[in-house]
């Protein structure tokens, strides 16, 4: 019996992760704005498709899930979300929210 719980436990959770993959393998960055377009509703619909690079990783990083952000850096890379990060000078870098800044310099130093 404890075999049978353990190997449902296990199935759920390769499914739940293989699903996750294949999501995020079909990801591009249209879909990525398309799924957040409710954190860029002061942008005109026509435009969305327009939007930066620096725009897209200052909001997603702000107001989005951990799991969009996660979706994010998959999509983009993990090298040019840091490039587009870093260099956020003066106001661009006021932008972030405080904590959000801190935990993002912190993890993209260490893994991208």
């Amino acid at each position: 019996m404890l075999y049978k719980n353990t190997n449902y436990f296990f199935a759920k959770n390769i499914l739940t992760i293989e699903s996750d993959f294949v999501y995020l393998g079909i990801m591009t960055r249209s879909e990525i704005i398309e799924k957040n377009k409710n954190l860029f509703w002061y942008t005109p619909e026509n435009q969305k498709q327009n939007i930066s690079d620096s725009l897209l990783v200052e909001t997603i990083f702000n107001e989005g899930t951990l799991d969009d952000c996660r979706q994010l850096i998959d999509t983009l890379g993990g090298k040019h979300v840091a490039q587009v990060f870093f260099s956020a000078q003066g106001r661009q870098k006021s932008n972030y929210y405080p904590e959000i800044y801190h935990f993002f310099s912190l993890v993209l130093k260490k893994y991208a």
